[in-house]
């Protein structure tokens, strides 16, 4: 796959799931952390933001080649590593993180964020990988 293809079909649905999920995620965090608060339109930026630093991972790894079932693995836990620091570290630079309790909240809505959108990109995947394997078998039985 071409980096052009991999920003196509991976980076930019990606980059735009993150933002619906991150969307929620804050409506559902801040409700339960600062239920009384007020804030300005400058929190709708926050998202996009966010998104923007979640996909730098994705994109620091890319590859031309096919990775086995092991290498993929650890290229996705090396990726997740690296996507709570960043995320972690610019919330605690910006003011985000104020305390142990907003830092674990963060932490488990980026597993949960990221759990969530690597089952919908793999079942995206194994439904075209479903499509191709119809396709070649049809293709087989015209011969």
């Amino acid at each position: 796959m071409t980096f052009k293809e991999y920003l196509f079909r991976k980076i930019i649905p990606t980059y735009f799931m993150l933002v619906t999920f991150l969307v929620l995620f804050m409506w559902l965090a801040g409700s339960f952390l600062y239920p009384d608060a007020q804030v300005g339109y400058d929190l709708l930026m926050s998202p996009l933001i966010y998104a923007g630093i979640g996909i730098i991972p994705e994109l620091l790894c890319y590859s031309k080649k096919e990775h086995t079932i092991r290498q993929t693995i650890i290229k996705k836990l090396i990726e997740l590593c690296v996507l709570i620091v960043l995320i972690l570290g610019f919330s605690y630079a910006v003011g985000v993180i104020n305390s142990w309790r907003v830092a674990v909240v963060i932490l488990c809505g980026i597993l949960i964020i990221d759990g969530i959108l690597e089952l919908i990109l793999w079942r995206i995947d194994l439904h075209t990988a479903q499509l191709l394997t119809h396709a070649l078998s049809r293709l087989n039985d015209e011969k």
